[in-house]
Formats: structure tokens, sequence, C-alpha cells
């Protein structure tokens, strides 16, 4: 039995529709406002899961420049613990009393 005759495996099955959508209308898609069902209720929904979403991606993005930050604020306070320990001494003429 070939892959043809099996049944699910037609093209009848899955119809003739192009596996991607052409670009100008997943663009036109996106443009689209969010239709008003019930009153509004599914956009007033998808309005706060759309600023949830961004208010995470702001938070995180900030977490990550705060650990950056800190990363680099450390390595310069190791460089400079570095540069203490290699420096040479100052010879002082010994004091006397």
């Amino acid at each position: 039995m070939d892959a043809l005759s099996r049944p699910g495996s037609s093209d009848e099955t899955f119809g003739d529709r192009p596996k991607f959508a052409p670009v100008s209308r997943l663009a036109h898609a996106r443009s689209a406002e969010p239709r008003d069902v019930v009153g509004g209720a599914l956009s007033e929904r998808l309005e706060r899961l759309y600023d949830e979403e961004i208010d995470g991606l702001i938070r995180m993005r900030r977490l990550v420049r705060q650990q950056r930050r800190t990363r680099i604020r450390t390595m310069r306070e190791w460089r400079d613990v570095g540069v203490r320990q290699h420096r040479p001494r100052e010879c002082s003429p010994p004091t006397s009393p």
C-alpha cells in the first residue's frame, strides 16, 4: 500500500490551500483591529493581555539591564583591586620621632 492510497494522505483531506498565507494578507490581519464580541468584552480582555505582555517584556528588559550593570560594576571593582595589588609601593623615607 503506497502513501497516496492511505486514508488521510490525499490532497482532498487537506484541501488545496497554500501552506503559508501571502505576506499582504498577514500584514492586513495584524493591522486589523480586534472585533468587538459581546459588548467589547473580548477587546478589553485582549487589550489587558497585550498590556500585561508589554509590561512583562519591559520588566524583563530592566532586570537584564540591571544585572548587566551589576556585573560591569563588579568587574570594575575587581580590576581596581588588581591594579592596587600590582601597583608598586611608594617608598617614603622613614620618619624619625
